[in-house]
């Protein structure tokens, strides 16, 4: 049963992410009718059961299997080896989350997946050359693209506590009328079949059917997470690259429900009247700065943990304004400090339940700013080992997150590992109350890989 997914060609490469980051590429000019009609001249996208054109245009014999899927990665292009410590990876993304979380920080609520985006923006480097190539993997901190997809692929594959389940899903959606390079099976294809687990697909861009496809494809991936990702695509693309991160973990001390009561959260907007979780007299790794303290709490076995970092002064001092004074090395420091601390006993710790999912955000500005600026522009762009002419039309990504006195559910990218200390209690009497604005991330602590981020100034509370 073949699942007939036929593309446009067209010369526009979009990158999507929220827990899914899309690549769409073009070249040239088609017909068809706009996204979000019922019907549209051209090839059928295909039914449920398969019907429609052949699903090989464009693609050798042999990359796509009968079901329409990519088959790359069942190759053996490399494996992974013992020497692979991913120390070039965990400092690239940590550096590039750090640089991206400063142009998206705007003073408002905000939630995003560094980790989830630098997975497509790799994947997209696999197909670029030339300047493009060399302003990507700067940006994300590559100086051997080979090594770096190992690395991918093993901190991919690390995250296996089943009470922090971390899963990533990566997919390539073409153009059946995209003529694609003489090698791009091999330069393109098959590294992203081995090192990323990428689906690839052929699709008709012009058609409604399309997004609802790479909708269901991300809500699968995400448990329903995100749903829907996307409401159109142009009908111009080529090619969309999709990344999906799913996060859901389990306190490793579970905050105790009847203990949860409403009380005041100080936000950027006014005070609310919130649900606030408590804990007494347990064990956290726990940091003091001049101006900030933090915590850490740890998801089942540790590997995976959330820190949460307040103004020592919430009265006189603001999360924003600290924020903002601050390099991406005093960021990344904070981290370094919350891994050397030593656990200390809690004497009380509130924190507010919340939710909160982001708009789809485009974050093609973000990424000029931060260095990404050829594979912007139609006239320079290099993704030749894909196809002639590509270039990025948009980077988009959207996430959420949901957190209750059970754990954190959150999609778009997440994954954490962390590594638990000696117990040294503290003389004094810790209280941790989160009752102000805060700065928040999911990492995995044992790679130090920050996978999810965000302030919270105004609360958005479950119901």
């Amino acid at each position: 049963m073949k699942n007939n997914l036929n593309l446009k060609k067209t010369l526009k490469l979009c990158i999507a992410t929220a827990s899914i980051v899309g690549i769409l590429v073009g070249c040239g000019t088609g017909t068809g009718t706009e996204i979000g009609t019922e019907t549209g001249t051209g090839t059928e996208t295909g039914t449920e059961t398969g019907t429609g054109a052949d699903t090989g245009a464009g693609i050798s014999s042999g990359s796509l299997t009968d079901n329409g899927k990519n088959d790359a990665s069942d190759s053996t292009a490399g494996d992974i080896t013992s020497d692979v410590t991913g120390k070039e990876v965990s400092d690239g993304l940590n550096q590039f989350a750090l640089q991206l979380f400063d142009q998206l920080n705007q003073g408002d609520n905000l939630f995003f997946s560094p980790y989830s985006i630098a997975m497509a923006l790799s994947m997209a480097d696999n197909g670029a050359g030339s300047e493009t190539k060399t302003e990507i993997e700067n940006m994300l901190g590559i100086t051997d693209l080979n090594q770096w997809n190992m690395q991918i692929q093993q901190l991919k594959n690390s995250f296996t506590d089943e009470k922090a389940v971390l899963n990533t899903g990566n997919s390539i959606w073409l153009s059946k009328n995209l003529a694609l390079a003489e090698n791009s099976e091999k330069d393109f294809f098959t590294p992203l079949g081995t090192y990323y687990d990428a689906d690839a697909y052929q699709v008709d861009f012009a058609q409604t059917k399309t997004v609802e496809q790479i909708n269901k494809w991300v809500s699968d991936k995400t448990e329903g997470m995100i749903d829907p990702f996307l409401t159109e695509l142009s009908p111009d693309l080529a090619m969309c690259l999709v990344n999906a991160v799913y996060f859901n973990g389990e306190w490793q001390t579970k905050f105790v429900m009847d203990n949860t009561n409403q009380q005041t959260f100080y936000g950027k907007s006014g005070e609310k009247q919130t649900d606030m979780m408590h804990l007494s007299d347990e064990f956290f790794k726990y940091v003091e700065t001049d101006k900030l303290t933090g915590i850490e709490l740890p998801y089942g076995s540790g590997d995976i943990a959330m820190d949460v970092w307040v103004p020592k002064d919430g009265e006189t001092s603001s999360i924003s304004d600290i924020l903002a004074t601050m390099t991406g090395e005093e960021k990344l420091d904070l981290m370094n400090q919350m891994d050397n601390a030593q656990q200390v006993k809690i004497n009380t710790l509130s924190m507010p339940k919340f939710n909160m999912e982001s708009d789809l955000m485009v974050l093609n500005d973000a990424l000029i700013n931060c260095g990404m600026v050829k594979a912007f522009d139609k006239n320079s762009a290099d993704f030749g080992k894909i196809a002639n002419s590509l270039f990025v039309d948009q980077v988009v990504h959207k996430a959420k997150i949901v957190v209750d006195e059970n754990g954190t559910k959150a999609a778009a990218a997440t994954g954490v590992t962390m590594g638990t200390t000696s117990v040294m209690v503290d003389e004094n009497i810790i209280n941790f109350n989160v009752d102000h604005p805060f700065y928040y991330c999911i990492r995995d602590t044992k790679s130090g890989v920050i996978l999810f981020m965000g302030v919270m100034q105004d609360i958005t509370q479950i119901k």
